[in-house]
């Protein structure tokens, strides 16, 4: 299971998981918008409005959270695919 540190930590201290393995690099994430939509040209654009993401826990959830230090966006959680995300998205639920 792949989580970033605050979580990782949480596991070890509360489940008594290990750590078995740290692979190097780091973790991109990319975000779109509609082609349409002439608000939103910067992340920081998204805080306080709602995102289509994959529900919590997630990897890139939580790394795309962490970009916003006050006022994360909500969410609107998808079960499935990234095409449900993107379906999300073409319906302006987001």
């Amino acid at each position: 299971m792949f989580r970033r540190a605050a979580l990782r930590h949480w596991r070890i201290e509360k489940l008594h998981h290990n750590v078995l393995v740290k692979l190097p690099g780091a973790l991109k994430v990319v975000g779109f918008v509609r082609a349409d939509n002439k608000r939103v040209n910067q992340l920081n654009q998204l805080a306080g409005q709602g995102i289509c993401a994959h529900a919590p826990p997630n990897l890139g959830l939580l790394s795309a959270q962490s970009e916003f230090a006050t006022r994360p966006p909500t969410q609107l959680h998808y079960h499935g695919s990234f095409g449900a995300i993107y379906q999300g998205v073409l319906e302006e639920n987001a």
